[in-house]
């Protein structure tokens, strides 16, 4: 009578039916789908018709790489995305040369497993191609870390192994690129450097900024700007009839190379264009004196040929500094009452008697 207890078919539906638990011993766990692995057919045609199999190659033996390998579904999006802009993969592939650049934009010159990268979130990386990268900062420490190209967009880890000796390959779900806008683009896209970018085609430093590079702008504010006269000890038209001295203070703006935030040297000094020396405190401020003052948190805006900073102030080179703080002080002496730089009183003469 007891018979249906121990039998397995009636046992099966009551699961089915939610009369057991699904996770009862009597029950047998139904098989889990097998788990696809995701398809880089695309990422193989490509360092193919790059001529780049053998630098590539995930399981070589020697060199220190790690590969940010899209998938196949990234790839068909990246090549919907040409489209749309007028183009195609057969000829974003036909330039040879950009084509290996743009597939080292996809390695890191060293190997990192995943949990390397879940630690260093926020971090800036470097490739192999020159393209800007960071690891994107996440509040959940266990999710999958996260990749930001050089326009802003997200890449998402999702499975990573060892391949060789020294070499990772990490599968993401989006393609990376390279930044398409110049440091002075970014600048006039922001109304906050309106003045700044005035200045420095006034002097001829677009031409510059225009350049290949890569520099590093420290761009003030407009309110900075309109300080910077009386910082000096100017008026606006006297300053106005100094360009050299206008680009002096323009030039300790600018740092030779690209330099993320994280990698200033904070608690040392780098020298600007304008051959003089920028402090870095330890605790994450710009200059020295009365001009100490942080990044602002817009900062750290990828260019294609560099990178830019955002401030408050300007930035007084020291030497000029030196200068103002002199004249200040020859001022200060000259307006000092006029009795007190009379010479002592002559002596009586003695009268002959």
């Amino acid at each position: 009578m007891l018979n249906w207890l121990i039998d397995p078919t009636r046992l099966a539906r009551m699961a089915r039916s939610e009369l057991l638990p699904r996770d009862s011993a009597c029950v047998s766990p139904r098989p889990s789908a097998p788990v696809e692995a995701p398809r880089l057919d695309r990422w193989r045609a490509a360092v193919h018709l790059a001529g780049m199999e053998h630098a590539l190659d995930p399981t070589a033996s020697q060199g220190q790489l790690s590969l940010l390998v899209p998938e196949d579904t990234a790839f068909a999006a990246f090549e919907a995305e040409l489209e749309q802009s007028g183009s195609n993969w057969a000829a974003f592939c036909e330039d040879r040369v950009a084509l290996r650049r743009w597939l080292l934009g996809h390695v890191l010159p060293q190997p990192c497993t995943a949990q390397a990268l879940r630690s260093h979130r926020g971090a800036a990386l470097d490739t192999l191609g020159a393209h800007a990268l960071r690891l994107a900062p996440a509040s959940d420490s266990l999710a999958a870390p996260a990749l930001l190209d050089a326009r802003g967009r997200r890449a998402q880890l999702l499975s990573s192994r060892q391949t060789g000796p020294q070499r990772h390959l990490h599968v993401i779900d989006r393609v990376l690129q390279p930044a398409t806008q110049g440091l002075l683009d970014l600048l006039a896209q922001n109304p906050e450097h309106r003045d700044f970018l005035a200045a420095l085609c006034s002097t001829g430093l677009d031409a510059l900024l225009a350049g290949s590079g890569p520099f590093t702008v420290l761009a003030p504010s407009n309110a900075g700007m309109a300080r910077l006269a009386p910082r000096l000890g100017l008026r606006e038209r006297e300053l106005a009839r100094q360009p050299e001295l206008l680009r002096q203070v323009l030039l300790q703006h600018l740092l030779p190379g690209d330099c993320p935030e994280s990698d200033l040297p904070w608690g040392g000094q780098l020298r600007t264009a304008a051959g003089e020396a920028l402090s870095f405190s330890a605790l994450g401020l710009l200059g020295e004196g009365e001009q100490l003052q942080p990044l602002l948190p817009s900062s750290d805006q990828i260019a294609r040929n560099g990178r830019l900073h955002q401030v408050e102030q300007l930035l007084i080179p020291p030497s000029l500094q030196d200068e103002h703080e002199a004249s200040a002080a020859a001022d200060k002496l000259t307006a000092i009452p006029l009795p007190l730089w009379r010479a002592p009183p002559c002596a009586p003469r003695s009268h002959a008697h």
